[in-house]
């Protein structure tokens, strides 16, 4: 993940299986691992494989457990197909589980970090400025890990990702502006000055753009004159 990030990462995973399907024709279990990895990101060829699947080899208990747990999602909701996978992985699997019953696919979004928060009270609390610089790229790097958790999957819908990538661009400006004041704190005014002007081409380059993104800018740079 650190390496690659969680898409590079879910690339990597769907080509080791894709490999391994390939040198494994006619293996229902290779197969399946490999069409396991499009749910999430590419969910409806999921949906479409498993059900392929399933029709070829009936008695695969995973690819029924599978389409009951994506058809028990809130993106891919269909109570009728849900119960039905249900019902055919029961009379494979007697004592069989899903994992949806135990915790809900997708996994929960962790919360917003704090730590940019943080940084602007230890600010205001007179706390060292290379400490609160360090506090601002942390939270930075914890919210586009979050961020990525979203952007990557499609059980999100596009009006759910578009308002993350709002506000991780709002969270951009208000940890810009921290670390301007730190600078400005421990005496640096070069590297304050040159962070500003980052941040002038930043509000330059989004002036025409939809969204809020540049009253935000304009706010944000008042607020640092």
């Amino acid at each position: 993940m650190n390496e690659y990030g969680i898409e590079g990462h879910l690339r990597l995973l769907n080509k080791e299986y894709l490999e391994l399907d390939f040198k494994h024709p006619g293996e229902a279990m290779y197969h399946y691992l490999y069409v396991r990895t499009l749910a999430g990101r590419h969910t409806p060829a999921a949906i479409q494989g498993l059900n392929e699947l399933a029709a070829q080899n009936p008695d695969f208990a995973p690819a029924h457990q599978t389409l009951a747990e994506i058809y028990a999602t809130e993106t891919f909701r269909d109570a009728a197909k849900e119960k039905l996978e249900r019902e055919r992985y029961g009379a494979i699997c007697p004592e069989g589980k899903f994992r949806h019953w135990l915790s809900p696919w997708p996994p929960p979004i962790p919360v917003r970090s704090p730590l940019i928060q943080e940084a602007e009270r230890a600010l205001a609390d007179g706390a060292d400025p290379e400490r609160v610089i360090a506090l601002t790229i942390q939270g930075l790097q914890e919210l586009e890990w979050r961020s990525q958790r979203i952007r990557a999957f499609d059980w999100f819908t596009p009006d759910a990702k578009i308002a993350d990538a709002r506000e991780l661009r709002e969270h951009y400006w208000e940890a810009w502006a921290i670390e301007v004041k730190s600078y400005r704190k421990a005496g640096d005014a070069e590297k304050a000055s040159e962070l500003l002007r980052r941040m002038e081409s930043r509000a330059a380059l989004v002036k025409n753009r939809p969204g809020p993104e540049y009253r935000t800018a304009a706010e944000v740079l008042a607020s640092l004159e």
